[in-house]
This record gives structure tokens, sequence and C-alpha cells, in this order.
């Protein structure tokens, strides 16, 4: 992390509003022990009271009787709040743990950078006892915690807007979204929000039949996605736009989602799309289907490199690689379908084949008037099924296409890739 970003985040944890209108203090201030090991163990070297709890010592200490490395400390409070869900965030390097009512619902015991970490939890109203415990091991010494009720009654996709990229702190700005689907170039989501250099959570509880659900998530930059708890996408990087696709099967009823992003600079987008899966593979009339037997595809890469499968594609036989970790002139495989389709709307959809579908990374371009745009499939995560790329627009144009390589920046050799049919389904 750089400096210039790890001290706008404690600027923005010192000058947080800790307890906001729906809670107010019981005791005062914190009640702190600190140690020089970093085990909590032993007497205290230092106890004092403090009134805010967020720090940035640096390669510094507490206390000129606390080491600049190897310390620990716990503070606790007595806190009022009124009946709600409350979000704890904290920011610490290295370990911190949080304690509410004697529950551990903060848990990150580790060496780390400047990490952030947050848990939703339902209190009633009264007093509530917070506990934090925290070590520091070597290098910078960060911590800090605070936390805010989350509004009830959520219809919509309700976003929290941070004024920084590390979804920390108290929203700078809340409100209910009717889809998560946003490019707002070189702009901001809001007056209250810079145009680069913030991040956003969105989340919703939904009411679905039971079933295998598609999520499809583009975005620019970082973006994470979980479903009932689980991370089901984690592309947490600064990149272009790029698609990820991901498969749930759910058991119907409430189906809990999150989705975090976080834009650093140049342009800014992300859209979620939950489609459920149709478990009829007939397609509607005017589908175009190119495999790796159609006149129109073009195949290129060392011969020696490529496999076949007679059975097992979506028509009968399939290729398939293992993998390149990045692009090597003439050393990778690729394959090229081109559709051919007059102008309108077509749904994108390739078939991953059940075996020889091993990489977590294969990267699809769809080619047209408008550019190339990059879907990222994890094939492992399908077995004999359709997967969608999205839709879009052709203009029946010679050139446009979806290809795709054996290039997945993972360990060489470490995985394979299948390369078999795409359908354009018109809408």
């Amino acid at each position: 992390m750089s400096g210039k970003r790890l001290l706008s985040l404690i600027v923005m944890l010192l000058a947080s509003v800790l307890f906001v209108g729906t809670a107010h203090a019981a005791d005062a201030t914190w009640s702190a022990e600190y140690w020089n090991n970093t085990t909590l163990s032993g007497t205290p070297a230092v106890t004092r009271n403090e009134s805010v709890l967020s720090y940035d010592w640096g390669l510094g200490s507490p206390a000129a009787s606390i080491d600049p490395d190897t310390f620990s400390a716990r503070w606790e409070r007595d806190v009022n709040f009124n009946a709600g869900t409350y979000r704890f965030t904290t920011v610490s390097d290295d370990g911190i743990r949080v304690y509410v009512d004697g529950d551990r619902i903060i848990n990150n015991w580790t060496d780390h950078a400047a990490t952030v970490n947050t848990a939703d939890v339902t209190l009633t109203a009264g007093d509530h006892e917070i506990v934090v415990e925290y070590y520091e091991n070597e290098l910078q010494a960060i911590v800090g915690i605070d936390w805010y009720e989350l509004p009830d009654d959520i219809d919509d996709w309700r976003g929290e807007y941070f004024d920084n990229e590390f979804l920390a702190g108290t929203p700078d700005l809340i409100r209910d979204d009717e889809t998560i689907d946003f490019d707002w170039g070189e702009g901001s989501p809001s007056s209250l929000i810079d145009d680069d250099f913030f991040s956003v959570r969105w989340t919703q509880t939904l009411d679905l039949s039971a079933g295998t659900y598609r999520f499809t998530v583009t975005a620019d930059d970082g973006v994470r996605l979980y479903v009932d708890g689980d991370l089901e996408i984690d592309a947490w990087v600064e990149q272009p736009a790029t698609t990820y696709t991901e498969t749930v099967t759910h058991n119907g009823g409430d189906l809990d989602v999150v989705l975090e992003y976080f834009e650093r600079e140049g342009f800014a987008s992300v859209e979620l799309d939950i489609d459920q899966v149709d478990d009829d593979d007939d397609p509607p009339t005017g589908t175009v289907i190119r495999d790796i037997d159609s006149p129109s595809t073009v195949i290129g890469g060392p011969p020696s490199d490529w496999n076949e499968r007679s059975t097992g594609g979506a028509q009968g036989n399939y290729l398939w690689s293992e993998n390149y970790y990045n692009i090597v002139a003439g050393a990778y495989n690729w394959v090229r379908w081109f559709p051919n389709v007059s102008p309108g709307d077509y749904e994108v959809q390739v078939y991953i084949p059940a075996q020889n579908s091993t990489t977590t990374f294969a990267r699809y371009w769809v080619h047209t008037r408008s550019g190339y745009t990059l879907v990222v499939v994890d094939q492992s995560d399908f077995a004999a099924q359709w997967v969608s790329l999205g839709t879009y627009y052709f203009a029946g144009q010679s050139y446009e296409k979806v290809s795709l390589s054996d290039v997945t920046y993972e360990t060489i050799g470490s995985t394979s890739v299948a390369f078999d049919a795409v359908r354009w389904i018109p809408r």
C-alpha cells in the first residue's frame, strides 16, 4: 500500500464519527492495556484510558515503555446501542480480534499489511461490551475500529459509498440503487465522492426459487462477489473493464448477495447481472453455432500441442491444450470463431466440456464493432454446460468474432483449456 493511500485511510479513520446518532457511549473512554509481547500475556506494561481507537504509529510504538515491534494491546468499552444491525469495520497491521458481548465477530490474528475487516452484528437495545485485541509484529503498526447502523427495509440494492478505496469507515453516501449497472467514465457516483480512489458495497437479500443461477460481473477496477457468505468472484485488482461469471445452485428462498467494488484511477464502471440457467439447451430459431470444424473457425498455434477428443463437445469432438502462463509469440494455442451474423443483438454463449476444462481463468475475447471485451470464465466450475459471455450488438462485419487462447496466467502446464463451440442467440 502506498504511503499516500495509507495516510488517507488513517486520516479518514481519525476523522470519522465513531458513534452515530443511534448509539451513545456508556463508557466515555476505552480502557487500554499494552504488553511488550505479541500474546497479551503477563502484566501490562502500560494501562490508560483513550478516547479514540484509531492509530498509525508507523515504525514507532504507543508509549516510550513499549518496544516499536512485537507488542500487543487490548481495549475494552461498554457502549449503549439502540436495537438494530451494526456494521463493525477495522483496519490493522498486524493481527486483530473483535468481540461483542464475548462473541468473536472479527478474527484476523495474522501478520499482514494494513487490511480492512468487517462484520455485521444485530444488537438489542442497551449496553454492549466491545473488546478489541491487537498485536504488532514488525514494521508498520496500525489499528482502528468504527461502526454504524445499517438501515432497515432494503427493497433495492443498498449501496454504501466510501470516499476511499478500502470500504473503510462510515460510508460517505448511503442510497438505494435499483440495479447495479453504472458507467461513471472518469467521473464519480456523487458530488460527495471523488472521481478516483473510491469504493462501494452493495447488499440485497433476494427471494429466489430453487435452481441454478449465473452471476455475471463486469468491472473497472476491482470487484468481489459474495453469495450467502461464500466468495464466488475475487478480482480485487486494478484492471480495465473485465467480465467474470460464476454459477450458484440455490435451494430456494432467501439468498444474500454482496458485491464489493473499488475504483483507483481512470475509468470507473461496474455491472452485475443475475440470470437463472435454463436447463433447455435447445436454442431459439436464428441461433448461429460455430464449433472447431466450422469452415469459418480459425485454429492456430503449435500443432503438437493440440489434443482432440471425439466425444464430449456440444456437437461431438472438441480440442484442448495445456495452459501457458503468458503470451509468447508462436508458442501458445488459440481459436477464433467467426459468426457472420446479420446485424442485431446477440447473446454469446460458449460450451464447456466436462473433461479437459480445469482452468479457472479462461480468457474469452468478444470482438464487435465497439471493440474488444474480455470475459474471464472459470471452466472448472462448469461441466457440459453452455455459459453466457453476455449480450452484444453485432454489426454483421466479417471481423467480428469470439477468441480464446490457452494463455491463462496460471502456472504453466498446471491446467487445461477446452476449445469447443460458440453460439450467438438473437435477443
